[in-house]
């Protein structure tokens, strides 16, 4: 994950990038990744939005980042999740989302 904190106070947008330990077909993995953001151990901390709204739409949201479906990608074993947030302490749930991804055997 690359990432550089600048102080800004809009919405911000950053690219998750995971290399997956197997293959996997991309819509049952987002499928599971929406289901921990609706009601499993990624609830509250992370959103999955179906479509890409544009960074506006994300500002004031209570989750550290919301995840973008519409422009996921999986190339081979790497997973790019594009997600938009409004809130400093993001990265710091990096973990959570990466704990979750392994939890799916991804």
């Amino acid at each position: 994950m690359d990432y550089v904190l600048i102080p800004y106070t809009g919405v911000s947008l950053i690219d998750f990038r995971f290399d997956l330990a197997r293959a996997v077909d991309e819509a049952p993995l987002l499928d599971a990744l929406e289901h921990a953001c609706v009601a499993g151990p990624l609830q509250g901390l992370y959103a999955l939005d179906a479509r890409d709204a544009a960074p506006p739409a994300y500002a004031m949201r209570a989750e550290s980042a919301v995840l973008l479906r519409q422009r996921a990608r999986l190339r081979g074993g790497r997973l790019v999740l594009p997600a938009c947030f409004d809130n400093e302490n993001s990265a710091a749930r990096y973990l959570d989302l990466l704990e979750s991804l392994v939890l799916q055997g991804a």
